[in-house]
């Protein structure tokens, strides 16, 4: 048997430093966590979170799923704090990041003992009705890319995202 082996690039040694990092990071439970990290990062069409067990890289239950996102404790922007030095340079076009910032409802009219819903917007196509809903808000922070040869021109990298208590001004939650 003739096994090769691949030179490591600097992009893989990067990765693999930011993957040992994050690793160490997550706590007790951190196998968990890290297969459901790389479950959610292989399997695009995911309807729900429990979906991910079925990843060939998730080699537990899925009641494990719970748990792991249930005690896990980051702090709140950890993850966008580790992320900057692997982030793309800026080009001469546009000398600096371009950060969006975007609140997206999360319609959950029949959870009723779900802690602290609210109305959020719904588009509603019924002429007369209003375009509201009960549930939450998530306000996202992505990085906008420029294009790559092999991707859209629309591809972003999201940072952080953060729930909206319904008491909070949703325009200040990405700051």
């Amino acid at each position: 048997m003739n096994i090769q082996t691949i030179p490591y690039t600097q992009e893989m040694l990067n990765l693999e430093k930011f993957r040992i990092e994050m690793y160490q990071k997550l706590g007790n439970g951190r196998d968990a966590r890290m297969n459901l990290i790389d479950a959610m990062c292989s399997m695009e069409g995911a309807k729900s979170v429990v979906e991910y067990s079925l990843a060939e890289c998730y080699d537990r239950t899925h009641t494990t799923i719970n748990y792991a996102i249930a005690t896990m404790n980051l702090e709140e922007k950890w993850l966008a704090k580790r992320l900057v030095p692997y982030l793309p340079k800026p080009s001469s076009e546009l000398p600096f990041w371009l950060l969006m910032v975007d609140v997206t409802p999360a319609p959950r009219p029949y959870a009723k003992t779900l802690e602290d819903r609210g109305m959020v917007y719904q588009p509603e196509v019924v002429k007369g009705k209003l375009p509201v809903t009960i549930g939450h808000q998530y306000s996202t922070v992505t990085l906008g890319l420029e294009k790559e040869e092999g991707m859209t021109a629309s591809w972003v990298l999201p940072l952080m995202n953060k729930r909206v208590e319904t008491s909070a001004n949703k325009e200040e939650v990405g700051r």
